[in-house]
């Protein structure tokens, strides 16, 4: 059976906060557990697709390293999601609304 990688990368912009970073081969190698092989747009493409804001991607010794940064728009609770209220750094005066699942 062949995974996709979508789904985990789903999963890992829901759980995190703020970035997702993910390293991958910048070739092919004999690891069989390197069963998807990444460019760097095929990286870019799987985090946005995920909900990533923006995504850089560099090249490191060998490897892809793609830094996908997590944004506001996921901040903004959906109809089904409790909502809780949060100070900012800037002082308890400000506040923003965030959703319980980024608690």
């Amino acid at each position: 059976m062949r995974r996709t990688p979508a789904p985990p990368a789903c999963e890992a912009v829901r759980v995190a906060r703020r970035f997702v970073v993910a390293t991958v081969p910048s070739k092919p190698d004999d690891n069989p557990e390197h069963i998807h092989p990444f460019d760097f747009d095929s990286l870019t493409k799987l985090s946005t697709d995920a909900g990533a804001r923006s995504v850089r991607v560099e090249h490191v010794l060998n490897h892809i390293v793609a830094l996908a940064l997590l944004g506001c728009p996921r901040l903004r609770p959906s109809a089904s999601t409790p909502e809780r209220v949060t100070a900012r750094a800037s002082g308890p005066e400000t506040r923003r609304r965030t959703s319980a699942i980024h608690s």
